[in-house]
């Protein structure tokens, strides 16, 4: 079973962090952090919390038991919070492309709603 601090450092390494980014993104001192991922201190609950929000996961998968690194990874809250490898890419589409899917909750987007939106999105 995967500790609390095996899956920080998880996190930590699929999202290309330090410990010190982190610390900053979680408002967490930098040293309260490396006791958590060296298994000297449990976190509390509010810095369960915080560390989570930093992460964009939801605090329950630090709660989760999970057999190894992979199963962990794989579960359906980490796959659908973890960005990809270059998070800070910003992606954008051409509003004028209909080849564009707009789909909003899962649900196509029709067509009235989608010029209202990009009247909206253009200010007009």
């Amino acid at each position: 079973m995967l500790s609390m601090a095996d899956k920080i450092k998880i996190l930590i390494e699929q999202k290309h962090w330090s410990q010190a980014e982190l610390a900053r993104r979680a408002k967490i001192s930098p040293q309260q952090i490396s006791y958590y991922i060296k298994s000297q201190r449990e976190p509390s609950p509010t810095s369960i919390k915080k560390i989570a929000k930093a992460f964009n996961v939801e605090a329950a998968v630090f709660m989760e038991d999970f057999e190894d690194k992979n199963d962990f990874i794989d579960s359906w809250n980490l796959i659908y919070s973890l960005p990809e490898k270059h998070e800070n890419k910003q992606k954008s589409v051409e509003l004028s492309d209909d080849s564009v899917i707009m789909t909003f909750e899962g649900k196509p987007i029709p067509e009235e709603d989608r010029e209202l939106i990009k009247r909206l999105l253009r200010g007009k």
